[in-house]
């Protein structure tokens, strides 16, 4: 009885319904990642008016249901579930501002003659790459995976263990502080997205939740307590990734100090 009142789908079917891989490839073929570029109101709506316009087209008329899609489709278009959730955060917090702002209203329209175009004349969507390219938005390094490897490098040099990084407040401290600016030279200015995308990058780093809970409380307690050993690797860190990006001056200081340490 009420079966018309019934959603369409489940919640698990919602999982891989919407296609980001459309969003992907554009970037892609424009030199950039969303991390490069998730504060450019133009591409925040482009990626909004693609995903809210399948909803449309699989006709998802349950509002719980339609946000659940588009929120499981931001963590496929990201790496991590916290920058994912950060992002949608941001976006739902100054959503009416947005829906006010030109540059976002003209993304979303140019992901719907996309969508469009594709659905009509099977042509493949475009509008996000052309509009990055005729609009010479340059890619900020995304440094994220570099750096750790970077870090992992330094590490396996000096022989080190990653567990061992939480009981030296200088090295933990240097993690902290390439990671930082790393996310800074992305551009990021709101404080959520930046501390989710930190977590995100801890969490990559020690691949352990328990070691990432442990490394970020150690962040909040020394900065908010300036501890000596651990601000002064942070400091390094970052002179290190600037280093690392100016002048392509691979990082090798966590490797001196723990020799240095022996």
């Amino acid at each position: 009885m009420f079966d018309f009142l019934k959603p369409k789908f489940t919640d698990a079917d919602l999982t891989n319904l919407l296609d980001v891989d459309t969003i992907k490839k554009q970037l892609h073929n424009a030199g950039l990642t969303l991390e490069n570029i998730i504060e450019n109101y133009w591409v925040l709506g482009y990626i909004y008016g693609y995903l809210v316009s399948q909803t449309y087209y699989y006709h998802i008329d349950n509002t719980k249901q339609s946000k659940l899609a588009i929120s499981l489709a931001f963590i496929r278009l990201f790496r991590n579930k916290n920058t994912a959730y950060a992002v949608e955060a941001a976006f739902y917090d100054s959503f009416d501002n947005t829906l006010d702002n030109k540059d976002f209203i003209r993304g979303a329209e140019g992901a719907k003659n996309d969508r469009a175009s594709l659905l009509l004349h099977k042509t493949n969507p475009d509008s996000l790459y052309k509009y990055l390219r005729e609009n010479n938005i340059k890619p900020i390094y995304d440094g994220s995976i570099g750096i750790q490897q970077q870090i992992l490098i330094q590490l396996v040099m000096a022989g080190i263990n990653v567990k061992l990084v939480l009981k030296d407040n200088w090295a933990l401290g240097y993690i902290f502080g390439m990671i930082d600016l790393a996310i800074q030279f992305r551009g990021i200015t709101d404080q959520t997205t930046f501390f989710c995308m930190m977590t995100g990058a801890i969490e990559d780093f020690f691949k352990d939740k328990n070691m990432t809970k442990q490394a970020i409380k150690l962040y909040f307690d020394f900065t908010e307590n300036e501890n000596k050993d651990f601000v002064g690797g942070m400091k390094a860190g970052r002179n290190e990734y600037a280093s690392f990006i100016n002048d392509k001056e691979d990082p090798f200081g966590l490797a001196v100090y723990f020799f240095n340490e022996k």
